[in-house]
């Protein structure tokens, strides 16, 4: 995504039942000036970022249930960091599964709830292979 041609940063925080895709103020997931980054989500909390591309008036947002307005690139970035999930993934199987063995790494006590946490455990007990991502900030 280029933001050369943005003039200021906006971004919105949008209420989302993720079961059904209804977000509040009835704001569409289609539209083409709310770009949402996948690392913007937070299918937990049911809470999704989604910058403002164009120039539309942004008044219309305010106040509106379960939308929070969210203006400059700090603000945004510090909303993209307390919604956003870090993803784990496997970039090499055979590293990683060598790694464990070499490494001598405990396999029996990860977590159950997501792959997603049992990467995470193994990169911090040493395990190679695994691709970390942050959410993606604005720059």
């Amino acid at each position: 995504m280029s933001l050369k041609n943005l003039t200021r940063y906006v971004m919105l925080r949008i209420q989302v039942d993720f079961a059904t895709g209804k977000r509040a103020g009835g704001i569409s997931p289609h539209d083409s000036g709310l770009h949402c980054n996948p690392s913007w989500q937070d299918l937990d909390a049911g809470i999704e970022l989604r910058l403002v591309l164009d120039d539309r008036n942004i008044e219309q947002y305010r106040n509106m249930e379960g939308v929070t307005v969210v203006e400059g690139i700090d603000a945004c970035n510090a909303q993209i960091e307390q919604t956003g999930k870090t993803d784990y993934s496997v970039k090499e199987p055979e590293l990683m599964s060598l790694s464990i063995t070499k490494k001598n790494i405990k396999i029996d006590d990860l977590p159950t709830e997501s792959i997603n946490a049992q990467l995470e455990e193994l990169s911090k007990r040493g395990a190679l292979g695994i691709r970390k991502r942050g959410p993606v900030k604005l720059t």
